[in-house]
């Protein structure tokens, strides 16, 4: 007999749970992006990175700066970003981080996409480092989610997940 959750999980994704894995929860913004900042700094061969929203604000250019060291150290960095989602942040975000060797490419461009495809858009947020560690949940990248508690700004409550084991193969 299949369990409740395999079944639950087949209907609402068409996925297969994966055995052997180790999961931690994060709950809130502030800690998923400390361990996302940690994660990246951390990488020794690649760090593959997958977002709707990535703002060039304080919180972004934390992260750009982590993605530009990891990539003049030598590993491969590959950020996708969702062309809508991303339409306020500056085409000199992206110009920098391709100028440091980070491989930036948005999903399906605004003005390029046909009327259909411009509906398509990818909300996916996905973080693998070396193959070996994944980040996955609701969080996008911006002050926004991050909060500032300076200012009384709480940070968002958006479920992330820590993935370490042989599901990390099927999300990267």
């Amino acid at each position: 007999m299949t369990h409740p959750f395999s079944r639950a999980l087949d209907r609402a994704t068409g996925a297969r749970p994966i055995p052997g894995n180790i999961v931690r929860h994060l709950p809130d913004s502030s800690e998923a992006l400390k361990t996302m900042l940690e994660m990246i700094a951390s990488a020794q061969r690649t760090i593959h990175f997958e977002n709707y929203i990535i703002q060039d604000d304080r919180t972004g250019s934390r992260f750009a700066t982590a993605w530009a060291e990891r990539a003049r150290a030598g590993v491969r960095v590959r950020v996708l970003y969702d062309a809508f989602g991303c339409r306020s942040t500056s085409g000199g975000f992206w110009r920098e981080l391709r100028s440091y060797g980070v491989d930036v490419r948005p999903f399906r461009p605004i003005w390029g996409s046909g009327p259909i495809e411009a509906f398509s858009r990818d909300h996916r947020k996905l973080l693998v480092v070396d193959g070996e560690r994944a980040m996955t949940g609701g969080l996008c990248i911006g002050d926004e989610w991050a909060g500032d508690p300076s200012v009384g700004a709480p940070c968002w409550r958006d479920t992330m997940v820590v993935v370490c084991g042989p599901a990390v193969a099927a999300l990267e």
